[in-house]
């Protein structure tokens, strides 16, 4: 086994090969493989005349975790004296990779009035050290969550799989569009003391839900029409809704409820404004109707 950084010095040795024979017959050894004889080359070589073998350089974990090689025993001539050994070289993962976050803001979205404990998104970090030990181990925690209303804790984060849900009630909309959260992800399964970090930002909308009524900005509202008149707006009725504009949670539908049994008057909703234009579509008769009173 090597440990990946080493600071040396090098030629660094691992191991002594010897032959059997050594003592009856001068020996060569070698080895061949990768990182010996291919490419990588020389990362491994081999005195050929005591069988010390050595590291050349620092190794790096990521970039190969294991060499397989095989050392050769010949006499002088050339001819082999023993059959060739396998050699599996590992190296030892440190911690010196930080855990790395797909993506570097995340976008998700809730519906305001969620319960605790509904799904928002998942964030998801990547560490390129061994995942089989402590230094590949990644665990996260939210840092920060803004604004902090109606609660500082809106939020919490599986440590182990990313995962974000509501923890407290009171997401509303119309208080709160959007929180940004900062997530931290942790090696060394979220030791801060020893493991290695890096943050991310998750953006979370508040969506909204039909949780406010129209409120007609007036009780009373009056028009005019000549007679014999149609197609004509007589009044434009104004209300207040709380929600998304422009959704149809705030389209207003505007119904008459009573005041025209002969039905004079139809109420149609400005896409624009949300008014309700309440218009003639059957002409009236200033002698039989001076006046309507319309509930809608």
């Amino acid at each position: 086994n090597v440990p990946e950084n080493s600071r040396g010095p090098f030629p660094q040795q691992l191991v002594r090969i010897r032959s059997d024979k050594d003592n009856d017959i001068p020996i060569r050894y070698s080895i061949t493989g990768v990182g010996a004889d291919q490419p990588p080359m020389e990362v491994f070589n081999i005195d050929s005349m005591s069988g010390r073998m050595y590291v050349t350089r620092p190794m790096d974990r990521e970039e190969r975790a294991s060499y397989h090689l095989r050392a050769h025993a010949v006499d002088m001539n050339g001819n082999k004296v023993e059959n060739p050994i396998d050699l599996y070289i590992y190296v030892i993962d440190m911690n010196d990779n930080r855990p790395e976050f797909i993506n570097q803001v995340y976008n998700g979205s809730v519906d305001e009035g969620s319960k605790p404990g509904t799904y928002v998104m998942t964030v998801t970090a990547n560490d390129a050290d061994d995942s089989t030990t402590a230094n590949g181990m990644v665990r996260y925690r939210i840092v920060t969550q803004t604004p902090q209303s109606p609660s500082q804790n809106m939020f919490t984060i599986n440590s182990e799989t990313g995962d974000i849900v509501t923890v407290a009630a009171g997401l509303d909309r119309e208080k709160v569009q959007q929180y940004t959260v900062i997530v931290q992800a942790t090696d060394m399964e979220g030791n801060l003391n020893y493991g290695l970090s890096n943050t991310a930002t998750a953006i979370i909308t508040v969506t909204d839900v039909n949780d406010n009524p129209p409120e007609f900005t007036t009780s009373t509202f009056a028009g005019e029409v000549p007679e014999n008149r149609i197609e004509t707006v007589v009044a434009n009725l104004t209300v207040m809704d709380r929600d998304q504009p422009h959704s149809p949670n705030w389209n207003a539908v505007y119904r008459i409820i009573s005041g025209d049994p002969s039905g004079h008057f139809s109420v149609r909703t400005d896409p624009v404004t949300n008014e309700g234009m309440v218009t003639v579509v059957k002409a009236v008769d200033y002698e039989l109707n001076r006046a309507f009173m319309l509930t809608i």
